[in-house]
This record gives C-alpha cells, structure tokens and sequence, in this order.
C-alpha cells in the first residue's frame, strides 16, 4: 500500500499505524482520519498474550521462549515491544529471537495453536477475532498492557487537487459507519479528523527508542525482506 501511493497507483486507503508513519515520510501520505466515535478518536493497547494455562505471569517470564513479533515495520507487534519491554525486564533479540508471524491474527492463532509461548499484539484485533468466534478470549490470559496508541488511520495521497482534497474530508467526516462496521470496531461510528504530528507523536517516539526510523532506507529494507519473505 504504501509502495502503490508512492507510485500513485493508490490515491486513498486505511494502513496500520506504524504504516502510516513510513506513508507520511516515505509516500507524502495525508492522514485524513481516524476512527472514534462522538466523544473523540479511538486508541488500541498492546497487550502480551499467552495461552491461558501457560505459566507465564509476567514479561521477564518469556526469557528464551517463543515470541511472536508480526512484521518489523508494526508499531504493536515490533516497534513498541522493542521499545517497552526491556523496562519490564525483558530485551528482544537478548532475551528472546522475534518470530516473525506477518500479521496480527497469525500472532494470536499462533498462541492459541501453543505454536508460540506469547505475543504482543493489537488489542482490538483480539476483540475482533473473538467476537467473530475465531478465537475464544477465555483461552488467553494478558500479562501485559501498554498505555493507549492510535489505531490505523486512512490517508490520500499529497498530489490530489486542493478541491478533490478538501471533498474527501468532507465526504470522510460526514460518513457514519453501518451497524455492522461499528461491531467490528468496538461502537466506533465515524471517522475523526487526525493531527499526524500530535496524535502519531507516540508512535514516533516508540520507533525512536527502538531504533527505527521511518525513512526512505529503513523502508526499503522492509520491502526487501517482504519479497523474500514471499518467494519462500
């Protein structure tokens, strides 16, 4: 996605929040929207999850075990971990090997399935999953919650004309979400308008203290590890 707006063959889609940092940098993505409700913008958590009857209570308890990371350029599945965990008494690629899984549903299959021994994941994703009976909650136990991040938001591309711009964002902040949407994403209704520099600011420094920074190079690293990832 990011790669198709650069190029202009995308010129408006959702991406996941550290995709949207890469997208403004990389792409000269415009965010455009958030998710929420009446009251204001949603957020997501990171949560650590482990099967339920695993014995796994706390963070520094996964020292040498399998931990599923999703891909290298998410904020909940590698950036913040990264950046959270070693306070916790826990440092990837120290204490344990990330196993890339690619996605977040893989990551929590993955737990239940006993193929990892834990995984930090986006917390919704979990409700969702479970909600729509792929997996049960009851079979997780969370040893571990992060304050609040912002969830993906939707984005169009820099070059749209200035009156085509400012129609999208009307047109985005009037829509309300169908009954079914607003299940599927915890009672939120609309899209928000985004601030990219105060509201991703979190997400920012998360890549920072992990070590990743969302430009042209570390972009191009992650595109080349996906297409090999891909021929395997």
């Amino acid at each position: 996605a990011i790669e198709a707006m650069r190029s202009g063959r995308m010129h408006l889609g959702t991406m996941s929040s550290g995709d949207t940092a890469f997208a403004v940098n990389v792409a000269g993505a415009i965010p455009v929207g958030i998710r929420g409700d009446a009251k204001g913008p949603q957020g997501y958590y990171l949560w650590t999850i482990v099967k339920k009857d695993s014995p796994f209570q706390k963070l520094a308890d996964l020292k040498g075990k399998r931990v599923a990371h999703t891909t290298p350029s998410s904020n909940s599945g590698n950036l913040a971990p990264r950046a959270l965990f070693p306070s916790e008494g826990l440092v990837p690629d120290r204490d344990y090997k990330p196993l890339f899984s690619g996605k977040h549903e893989h990551s929590i299959a993955g737990v239940a399935a006993g193929d990892y021994d834990a995984a930090p994941i986006a917390h919704d994703i979990l409700e969702r999953m479970a909600e729509r009976g792929t997996v049960k909650m009851d079979d997780f136990r969370i040893i571990w919650k992060s304050r609040n991040f912002p969830p993906g938001g939707l984005s169009m591309a820099h070059d749209l004309a200035p009156a085509l711009q400012a129609k999208i964002r009307e047109c985005t902040y009037a829509f309300r979400y169908t009954p079914e949407m607003q299940k599927g994403f915890q009672g939120a209704d609309r899209w928000q308008p985004i601030d990219y520099r105060k509201d991703w600011a979190i997400v920012r420094e998360v890549a920072q203290a992990s070590g990743q920074a969302f430009t042209r190079e570390a972009f191009e690293k992650e595109k080349a590890r996906a297409e090999a990832a891909r021929k395997k």
